[in-house]
């Protein structure tokens, strides 16, 4: 932290200074720190992708729902190549403010726009589970197929989203296990692990202290 700060003091203006320091003061839980980080990074560099899903990413994890729909869409406009998760945050951050069907609407017309159509197939499975064209046994086969013919998994990916729709349909203990077989199984750089941390840490807020 010494060494962002020292790099800011001198150059006031440097954007990747700022954007890790926030990464930072969000590692270590001090949120109020890296929503001005990236704030600030956005204000130095409007257009940089990387820092509105960050931020987007940090409103999720504390709640802030309407917050993470608005950053995650601009952080999809901004990188086109990467917006498939984006879209999907959006998809769940708006669902879970009870705009579930206007969500369901505006990702089955993204689906059909063909955008994205060759980048991150496997996003599109879940965007089709998300609006439930593709069952949760499909999706969890897809994901475990895939990982046999090529040696690598989405399974992580595929336990939060199927956590969270269990979550928004109501199933408390079962979105709990899920997220937490995200956790056991992810990667700690993806936003769906750091998304399945912050849904299990309000599980245990919500359900207090155990007698």
């Amino acid at each position: 932290m010494s060494d962002f700060a020292k790099t800011i003091e001198v150059q006031p203006r440097n954007v990747l200074a700022h954007y890790y320091r926030a990464h930072a003061n969000k590692a270590k839980g001090d949120y109020d720190a890296a929503f001005a980080g990236f704030t600030k990074t956005i204000e130095l560099a409007p257009d940089y992708g990387a820092a509105h899903s960050s931020l987007g990413l940090a409103h999720y994890e504390r709640g802030h729902f309407s917050e993470a729909a608005e950053d995650f869409g601009r952080a999809a406009e901004l990188e086109p190549a990467k917006a498939w998760p984006y879209v999907l945050f959006v998809w769940l951050a708006n669902a879970r403010m009870e705009k579930r069907v206007e969500a369901t609407e505006e990702l089955r017309k993204y689906l059909e726009s063909g955008v994205g159509a060759d980048e991150r197939a496997w996003y599109r499975e879940a965007a089709r589970f998300l609006i439930n064209e593709v069952t949760m046994e499909k999706l969890l086969e897809e994901v475990k197929n895939e990982a046999q013919e090529q040696g690598k998994s989405k399974l992580d990916k595929a336990y939060f989203y199927v956590g969270s729709v269990c979550l928004l349909d109501g199933n408390i203990e079962q979105a709990s296990s899920y997220f937490e077989k995200c956790v056991d199984t992810g990667e700690p750089n993806s936003v769906e692990f750091h998304a399945a941390k912050a849904e299990l840490a309000r599980m245990n807020i919500a359900s207090g202290p155990q007698s």
